[in-house]
């Protein structure tokens, strides 16, 4: 299963606590994606764990994409 979130930044920490929650593993592999397919495109890639911190840390904001699931791991280094 693989989850696309647009406009999720803003409430990002609520979503991975349900996620978290209702059983999601802490292991989920998990991307964001900022001003995709622009020149500035920046993106994170983390643990469902680090997500929320990772993001934080990289300062990633709106426009963003947020993807979690499996296919979020294929994410280039």
């Amino acid at each position: 299963m693989t989850l696309v979130i647009y406009m999720g930044m803003r409430r990002l920490g609520d979503i991975v606590d349900a996620l978290l929650s209702a059983g999601m593993s802490p292991d989920t592999p998990c991307a964001a994606i900022e001003s995709a397919t622009r020149p500035e495109q920046r993106h994170v890639a983390a643990t469902l764990r680090e997500f929320v911190q990772c993001v934080a840390d990289a300062g990633l904001g709106s426009p963003s994409i947020v993807v979690i699931g499996g296919v979020a791991s294929l994410a280039a280094p």
